[in-house]
């Protein structure tokens, strides 16, 4: 559970530092074009295990949000756990990767 925890941890931080990028509008209130105020590239990290539960909609909202980004604008890491149960996709870069943030 404490892994599952920390997977939504990261990605909600990754996803709430998104918002940092791009700059306040105007105090006209005049609408924001969102691909004009930024020429950066997010990275997107994703913890993510394929025997978890929870993990399925957190996939399936970074594909969502890959599809309708180029790759100037988003990249996506997805990092495959042994969470709750063992991956044969995880590699020991992956534990490494993941214990740097937690």
């Amino acid at each position: 559970m404490a892994k599952i925890r920390s997977i939504l941890i990261v990605l909600l931080m990754t996803l709430s530092t998104m918002t940092m990028l791009v700059p306040a509008a105007a105090s006209e209130g005049a609408p924001m074009d969102l691909h004009a105020t930024t020429d950066r590239t997010v990275l997107v990290e994703l913890f993510t295990g394929a025997a978890c539960g929870p993990c399925v909609n957190a996939d399936y909202g970074l594909d969502d949000y890959i599809a309708n980004h180029n790759r100037g604008e988003a990249i996506a890491l997805v990092y495959h756990r042994s969470i709750p149960a063992a991956d044969k996709l995880e590699t020991s870069e992956t534990s490494a990767r993941q214990g740097w943030y937690v």
